[in-house]
């Protein structure tokens, strides 16, 4: 059941380190925040991981009200799309309830120079990723590693529909 707030929820969806988790129009999956970006799908396609070293074992106080700390895994995964992102290496984070402004979203206009992501200007030479297909034989342990850093996340013992996809 999908119930319409000015974002889509599902009831299927988990409450993820106490943050409603909305389901992606696109892909039909639930969005973790600081795990699940936009991508082109045409260059890469749903489910794609990628690996983002320069956020490996950072602690992000995850939404809506930041007490409670996840560990980044380093990676992230391609569950949603977006007009303005088209073409090779563009992706866009989903922050949860964090807008661009909010102090505890890393990613934001008052986010340390080195993990600032908006526009142009936030270019740094440590902002590298590598894009990880589901063919790859590295994908199960980079689905695994995301899996277990938002396990201890969900409000009940249930998984999303992304974990138990990710976990076959």
């Amino acid at each position: 059941m999908i119930e319409y707030t000015g974002e889509a929820h599902s009831l299927n969806c988990p409450s993820v380190f106490g943050d409603a988790s909305p389901i992606s129009e696109a892909s039909h999956k639930c969005l973790i925040p600081f795990i699940s970006v936009a991508c082109d799908t045409s260059v890469y396609p749903f489910g794609t991981i990628f690996e983002i070293p320069m956020l490996d074992k950072v602690e992000i106080a995850m939404p809506p009200f930041g007490k409670n700390k996840m560990k980044h895994p380093k990676y992230v995964v391609c569950e949603d799309t977006g007009s303005a992102i088209k073409g090779e290496n563009r992706l866009d984070f989903y922050t949860g309830s964090y807008g661009l402004k909010s102090k505890a979203n890393i990613f934001g206009s008052t986010a340390n120079d080195l993990f600032k992501m908006f526009g142009n200007r936030s270019c740094h030479p440590n902002k590298m990723f590598k894009a990880i297909r589901h063919s790859d034989p590295e994908w199960q342990t980079a689905a695994g590693a995301i899996a277990a850093a938002i396990q201890r996340g969900l409000a009940t013992s249930s998984k999303s529909s992304w974990l138990t996809e990710a976990a076959r």
